[in-house]
């Protein structure tokens, strides 16, 4: 019984996947509405007037109207992220983070590389120019005796 509970609860639809679904079904909902409500009283108002020895009462009768206007302003459907929406959104931009930091790391790398091949390259002609001056200078020195 606790296994069927806890499968119901985890493959149950989250309320964010309703919203969207009645979104569908009816996008007025999405837009702001204003409800008029009116109401009618009828007031009753009595006045006495004293005209000389008679007391005359007068009977108004008064309607009022009261209006109430109410807006309403109903959740964007697009604003709406499930918890894996948010969960795919955050991983996506990790693994964008990790690519970005890769890819200069990989440039740095390369430019090590070439400063060392350019490096090594210099030394390269030098030592030849080195050796080639150690052996001119021995023949040199050879050919006088």
């Amino acid at each position: 019984m606790k296994y069927l509970f806890l499968i119901l609860l985890i493959f149950s639809c989250s309320a964010p996947y309703h919203i969207k679904r009645a979104i569908k079904k009816d996008p007025n909902i999405i837009t702001e509405k204003v409800d008029t409500i009116k109401f009618t009283f009828n007031k009753v108002d009595t006045i006495e007037r004293i005209s000389n020895d008679t007391i005359i009462k007068e009977i108004i009768v008064r309607k009022i109207d009261t209006m109430f206007l109410t807006k309403y302003k109903f959740i964007d459907g697009e604003d709406i992220k499930t918890r894996q929406e948010v969960r795919q959104d955050a991983k996506t931009e990790r693994t964008k983070i990790r690519q970005d930091s890769k890819s200069e790391r990989n440039e740095v790398r390369q430019n090590v590389k070439k400063e060392i091949r350019s490096f090594g390259s210099s030394w390269g002609i030098w030592i030849v120019c080195f050796i080639i001056l150690l052996i001119s200078l021995y023949m040199i020195r050879n050919d006088r005796r």
